[in-house]
């Protein structure tokens, strides 16, 4: 097969296209033919550029989020067939550590990831457990259902498993444009919650509106904190949805209600932060941080995909070989939904 080898850390254009073993799927695992996989900022561009903390040896294959059909079974599969189209998960677990068992598999103590600890889904042909497999509907697209795993699974665990989020909540969603924000936006509307959305442009904060926003803020015109205590009558949020850092941290807090909940899962806007630890206690604030989903999760989210409650969003589709452009629109936050490249095929 063909696949996009990486041979040096740098440069998102190191990447060259070469002739490669084919995979085989092992015990558990299946076959996938890549049609599509998603641009993720730090599995795939942070990765190959050599700034994500993780550095697989080299030559490798990256590509975290990879969608196709499944062209062949490894032994002992069988919750999947051969032709089923599939988007797959980017983390992996092992499934037999204490983690694990405990149902906490986003904390496996073995944990890996597509393109990460083993060769990635930019190439023709990629091996991945059976047990890591959404199910894209017949009426999304292969570009639509490589925009699914990593943005919904978090969203849902960040906001359903460690927010707790209730009908009654009004929910601050930070980055409504990105992947993350609009599989936030949809996931707390499920929950019937009362959602405000913060982005940095009017086009974005129209499409915020369109998947279900009550309520939207242009970060780049307005203080995000005093609108939110404007649009609660001073009380504040329920949950802010945190997926920035320190860039908006002060914000964040000040924007929560008594007994508000803060739930994070990034640091593009800087990782370290300091607060008033004597406010956070005297307002009774819950911090939550949250890493990637539990099986749980992304089993609720294969049914609500299913069922067609929750829709990914698609900014754009490069050709592989202009992965350097689909990453440029990433790093300048111009998408609104996921970017994602096609993978090209010998057929």
């Amino acid at each position: 097969m063909k696949a996009a080898v990486l041979r040096e850390f740098g440069r998102l254009d190191n990447l060259s296209w070469e002739e490669v073993p084919d995979p085989s799927p092992g015990p558990g695992e299946v076959l996938l033919r890549v049609r599509a996989a998603a641009v993720n900022r730090t599995l795939d561009i942070e990765l190959i550029e050599g700034t994500s903390g993780w550095q697989p040896p080299l030559p490798h294959i990256p590509g975290s989020e990879p969608a196709g059909d499944v062209v062949a079974l490894g032994p002992g599969v069988e919750t999947v067939a051969v032709g089923a189209r599939v988007a797959a998960m980017p983390a992996l677990h092992c499934g037999t550590c204490s983690e694990c068992l405990l149902g906490y598999a986003n904390s496996c103590l073995h944990a890996g990831g597509l393109g990460r600890s083993r060769p990635g889904g930019y190439a023709q042909f990629v091996a991945v457990p059976a047990r890591a497999l959404i199910p894209i509907p017949p009426d999304l697209s292969y570009a639509e259902g490589a925009a699914i795993p990593q943005s919904f699974t978090t969203a849902w665990h960040l906001l359903v498993t460690r927010a707790e989020v209730q009908p009654e909540d009004t929910v601050l969603i930070l980055g409504a444009a990105g992947g993350l924000g609009i599989a936030g936006i949809q996931i707390a509307k499920l929950y019937g919650a009362r959602v405000i959305a913060v982005a940095g442009s009017d086009e974005k904060l129209r499409v915020a509106r369109e998947l279900g926003a009550d309520h939207t803020i242009n970060h780049r015109t307005h203080d995000f904190a005093e609108e939110a205590l404007r649009l609660t009558n001073g009380r504040g949020v329920d949950v802010v949805y945190e997926n920035v850092g320190a860039a908006t941290w002060e914000k964040s807090l000040r924007s929560l209600a008594v007994r508000g909940r803060l739930v994070t899962c990034g640091t593009q806007g800087g990782a370290h932060i300091a607060f008033d630890l004597r406010d956070f206690y005297r307002r009774q604030l819950t911090l939550r941080g949250s890493a990637g989903a539990t099986e749980r999760d992304v089993e609720r989210v294969r049914q609500h995909v299913a069922a067609g409650h929750l829709r990914p969003r698609v900014h754009a589709v490069f050709p592989l070989a202009r992965l350097p452009e689909a990453a440029a629109v990433i790093l300048e936050r111009q998408n609104i939904g996921k970017v994602i490249v096609e993978i090209p095929q010998d057929d």
